[in-house]
């Protein structure tokens, strides 16, 4: 069985991630993130009605590293690049999640 998470999300989140720190609480962790904050096409509410909303993706093995449950970043905080972001809401993918925020 191949090792997606290694073979493809690794070099992609050597090559293109950013720095960030997400804080659920009162606690903090370093992630790596693939900076989508300029904006990108998100389907609101799954109408079929599509918005600009900065984005985050992080892989899903890294949230299991530090303990975080998918449920738990909603509300969470995100820095990154020097701003802090707010975790509005989040789309559930197999090997990532794509944060969507909100800048603070």
């Amino acid at each position: 069985m191949l090792d997606f998470n290694a073979l493809v999300l690794g070099p992609i989140y050597d090559t293109f991630g950013t720095p960030a720190v997400l804080t659920i609480g009162p606690t903090t962790h370093p992630l790596c993130v693939v900076d989508y904050t300029k904006g990108i096409a998100v389907e609101e509410d799954r109408v079929g009605i599509q918005t600009i909303r900065p984005i985050a993706d992080v892989r899903r093995a890294a949230l299991v590293a530090i303990g975080i449950e998918v449920e738990d970043l909603i509300g969470g905080q995100l820095a990154l690049n020097a701003v802090n972001w707010r975790i509005k809401s989040l789309l559930e993918g197999e090997a990532e999640v794509r944060l969507i925020l909100m800048q603070e």
